[in-house]
């Protein structure tokens, strides 16, 4: 977004910080761009992780980052570099013309689409790769959410709403409808002035007045 080329990706230039953060380091040759990369016909640095345009002299923009950044991905997923070679003829050969093995091939346990994403991260040519970072971060989100993002069961919303089995009674056979279940039983009529004393009391006296004043 900076306009920033940084030019030398690699795992050596990469410090992985507290929790998810990285930082890039060394920013030599971003701040010289015109910094030869061959001297005498040798490659200066490590020529693993360099795109093929920046192999061959041409001019370099933020795609030949994302080129680096393909190899370390490709690297991290299959335990192996892309462009392997015991000389530095042989590594720039193969970045230069020949295309990896998919990384299916050398880890069987990733996923097909992976070679999808790592195939336009290693493109030959920098227009067939990926345009910019964001275009390179939204590919590994779709895998992310396509299989890595565990999803329920449509209609399915957990455990908690699930009804519980029906336990059948031991010695029901099949076809025999359950018993219809038990209203609770009406409690028993009590006597009028049963457990009441007080109004035993007040009864009792009405009584008595009554007689008194109306013999």
């Amino acid at each position: 977004s900076h306009n920033i080329v940084h030019r030398d990706i690699k795992p050596a230039n990469l410090l992985l910080m507290g929790g998810d953060q990285l930082k890039i380091t060394d920013f030599g040759l971003a701040r010289q761009p015109s910094a030869a990369l061959a001297q005498n016909g040798m490659v200066i640095g490590t020529p693993f992780y360099m795109s093929p345009e920046q192999l061959a002299g041409k001019p370099v923009d933020g795609r030949t980052d994302l080129f680096s950044l393909g190899v370390l991905l490709y690297q991290m997923l299959t335990g192996v570099r892309p462009f392997p070679g015991e000389s530095v003829s042989t590594i720039v050969y193969r970045i230069l013309y020949e295309k990896p093995p998919a990384p299916k091939i050398v880890n069987e346990k990733l996923p097909a689409h992976f070679n999808t994403v790592l195939d336009r991260a290693l493109a030959k040519e920098p227009s067939d790769r990926f345009q910019t970072g964001a275009d390179f971060i939204q590919a590994l989100e779709r895998y992310r959410d396509a299989y890595l993002t565990p999803k329920m069961p449509e209609g399915d919303l957990g455990e908690a709403t699930r009804p519980l089995p029906v336990i059948e009674p031991p010695g029901r056979g099949a076809g025999v409808p359950p018993p219809s279940p038990r209203r609770p039983s009406p409690p028993a009529p009590q006597p009028m002035l049963a457990g009441r004393p007080g109004k035993i009391s007040f009864l009792g006296l009405s009584l008595v007045a009554a007689v008194l004043l109306f013999p």
